[in-house]
């Protein structure tokens, strides 16, 4: 199958994928989202549905339907979303505004909001499937223009990490959705654009303005983006120094040069906005309540956030999870918080040990040849994910006043991932049998979750969602039932991960031999 066809078929699975994800949740569903939604319909100031207070920075008054949004989440969370039915349009006041700038961009909200009307149900739903068709058409161009080890690694990446939690955000108004799809092809963009392939004047300058693009989404979401693509920078570069340095001419260094220099900066004045001082600190470990060293502490519970970043929901205890917990001598929590969208969501373990094993099993498989630059760019990534968890729990003092959500790092994984992947041969990158049992595995732990999903929102957080008989509480007024939907669900799921995985594995590399990489291999440009 020719390469544009199979980026079609790849773009055209992933939006009809991420159509029956953007209807699995109601409004609200994601992390945080009633902060997203009131700053989305106060955008651009004072509209029928929000009021700004002249007098006070950061309160307005807005619809107690859209403050509300996340009523079934209210701890101890133990109702569906039917409570969203007895909410009003009665204005009540909130202080959920951003006023600083320095988290969000307010270009995520700016764009949204012209998609914001009266009917809120119908209004979330047509920004969640706008950012869906902005995920396909950015996944299509960097899967089109990327030289081909880079097309299929990317198309690999998506295909065994993407769901669940990737597509819940990337179909949702949190602005993480501007983030994953902008992280998670700009590395592609330039990965391409600093190698040999690009043969053509036309591809170069499609892959320089997808890189510029993808970088500037990931940028107009959140502030935080500029240090993904900073490490992803210079892991790249890292990575294509021998190409840089031999092949490029002094025209074209001075532009990667001015446009590295321009993420970087642009990051470090951001960072600095936010931070302002760097008040890190390092506990050591009480032996007094038998509380070792937080930062190994912290370290050994990686695994378990780790396992979060494919749908995972670790157990919660009442020590975990108590405030008043930390108040005990020398108590300080890991921080982790697990699962898809708020923490009451319960996916069952089967979805986060599939696809982390089938990710595990694909990365091991990207190693069959290697160059040492590769190596070094993916340790380098490794190095930064895990010191980027513990800065994040530093500058806290280590307490629980921050908890990292995987939504936070799921980019910068796409981005490990990617490069694992990126394999040069024109072998197949797996036989059919792999392929084929890779397939399966992910289309049940695909179609699992977004039935646990969907039916916590439309049953309880505690129903049986194997159980299609139960009465519903919240569901959609048209279209097809819960049983309907999950079979179409698994339909769905099953195009998209017979393409992205099972036909792109398969596919051939079309591309000329040239040395060997490392051990007698033969590898390719």
């Amino acid at each position: 199958m020719s390469r544009t066809k199979l980026a079609a078929l790849s773009a055209v699975a992933f939006m009809l994928l991420g159509v029956v994800w953007a209807f699995a949740s109601p409004r609200g569903s994601s992390a945080d989202e009633d902060f997203h939604l009131v700053n989305i319909w106060c955008a651009r100031g004072d509209s029928e549905i929000c009021q700004l207070n002249p007098e006070v920075p950061g309160v307005a008054l807005v619809p107690e339907s859209l403050v509300y949004s996340w009523c079934y989440s209210r701890w101890p969370a133990q109702i569906s979303a039917g409570c969203l039915n007895n909410l009003t349009t009665e204005p009540v006041e909130t202080s959920r505004l951003s006023t600083d700038g320095l988290s969000y961009s307010i270009a995520f909200f700016d764009t949204m909001r012209l998609m914001a009307g009266t009917n809120l149900e119908l209004s979330v739903q047509v920004m969640r499937i706008f950012n869906v068709i902005v995920a396909s058409l950015f996944f299509f161009w960097a899967l089109k223009s990327a030289n081909w080890a880079i097309s299929r690694a990317l198309s690999l990446t998506w295909g065994v990490a993407m769901v669940p939690l990737g597509v819940f955000f990337v179909a949702s108004v949190n602005p993480s959705s501007w983030t994953i799809i902008g992280v998670g092809t700009y590395w592609a963009f330039l990965a391409s654009l600093v190698s040999k392939s690009p043969k053509n004047r036309g591809r170069k300058i499609s892959l320089a303005v997808g890189t510029a693009a993808s970088a500037l989404l990931a940028l107009m979401a959140r502030s935080d983006s500029g240090i993904y693509l900073a490490l992803t920078t210079v892991a790249i570069l890292l990575w294509r120094w021998k190409f840089i340095s031999t092949h490029l001419s002094k025209t074209s260094k001075l532009s990667l040069a001015t446009g590295v220099s321009i993420i970087l900066l642009l990051t470090a004045w951001i960072e600095i906005r936010r931070y302002q001082v760097f008040p890190f600190s390092f506990p050591g470990a009480n032996t007094s309540s038998d509380q070792p060293v937080p930062a190994i502490k912290t370290l050994l519970e990686v695994p378990s956030f780790i396992y979060g970043l494919f749908g995972g929901q670790s157990a919660r205890t009442a020590l975990r999870d108590s405030l008043g917990a930390q108040s005990l001598e020398g108590y300080r929590p890991v921080g982790f918080i697990q699962g898809l969208g708020w923490t009451d969501t319960q996916v069952p373990s089967i979805v986060s040990l599939t696809v982390g094993a089938a990710v595990l099993a694909m990365m091991l498989m990207g190693w069959r040849t290697y160059e040492r630059t590769r190596v070094l760019a993916f340790l380098l990534l490794v190095v930064a994910f895990f010191a980027q968890i513990l800065l994040m729990r530093a500058y806290v003092d280590f307490t629980g006043t921050v908890f990292i959500q995987p939504r936070y790092l799921f980019p910068p994984a796409l981005v490990v991932i990617g490069v694992a992947l990126s394999l040069r041969t024109r072998h197949r990158f797996l036989n059919k049998f792999q392929a084929l049992g890779v397939t399966i595995l992910l289309v049940t732990a695909g179609s699992v979750a977004w039935l646990a999903v969907s039916t916590r929102y439309a049953i309880g957080p505690e129903a049986a969602y194997t159980n299609f008989g139960q009465p519903i509480e919240w569901w959609w007024s048209v279209g097809p039932g819960r049983l309907l939907s999950f079979l179409i669900v698994v339909l769905v799921t099953s195009i998209w991960l017979i393409v992205s995985v099972y036909l792109t594995s398969i596919n051939q590399t079309r591309c000329i031999y040239l040395k060997p990489a490392s051990r007698g291999d033969t590898s390719l440009k």
